[in-house]
């Protein structure tokens, strides 16, 4: 599903929402199923005859359980928006916007960890050559949506936070 934003604000109980902050009634297409990746890094660890393989098989497996937590968050944080519970809604961004960081720095020493499998003596066959630049080729893309994806979820953060912040203003008595 894409994320949509409407030309104008919506009227959502007393709280104004800004345009930006609609696109958590749908999930944003960045997000994608992880089943093929997880299926590829599977296959390349029942290869992987060196140490660096085998660290990058297991650095690739820890980023994508951070991706798929990342989700979980970004999950909880729409379903409190549905509620209207902005505070718990920034919450559950922040944690998505944190899953992400660990995702993405996971991924980087993937790639880190497969540069090195790929310079190994004990991975030199073409085969092994072949898996290895296609999961580099594969890995780098996936770091663009998930650099991507970061900024948009960081985005969607910190406009509610903007709002907490407003609706804290509010509701402090005046002098």
């Amino acid at each position: 599903m894409a994320a949509t934003l409407s030309p104008q604000p919506q009227q959502r109980g007393d709280a104004l929402l800004p345009p930006t902050l609609t696109s958590l009634s749908t999930l944003s297409t960045l997000w994608i199923p992880l089943d093929e990746t997880t299926g590829q890094w599977a296959a390349f660890a029942q290869e992987a005859i060196t140490v660096s393989a085998l660290l990058a098989t297991g650095t690739a497996f820890y980023g994508l359980a951070w991706e798929t937590k990342a989700l979980r968050h970004y999950n909880w944080a729409c379903h409190e928006r549905e509620r209207g519970r902005l505070r718990k809604q920034a919450h559950w961004l922040e944690r998505a916007v944190q899953g992400l960081d660990c995702a993405i720095d996971q991924w980087q020493q993937a790639l880190s960890w497969l540069d090195l499998a790929g310079n190994d003596d004990g991975q030199q066959d073409p085969t092994s050559l072949d898996t290895i630049r296609s999961l580099v080729r594969q890995t780098n893309e996936h770091q663009a949506r998930r650099r991507a994806l970061h900024r948009q979820v960081l985005q969607e953060y910190v406009s509610v936070k903007q709002l907490v912040s407003q609706h804290q203003r509010k509701e402090e008595p005046q002098p």
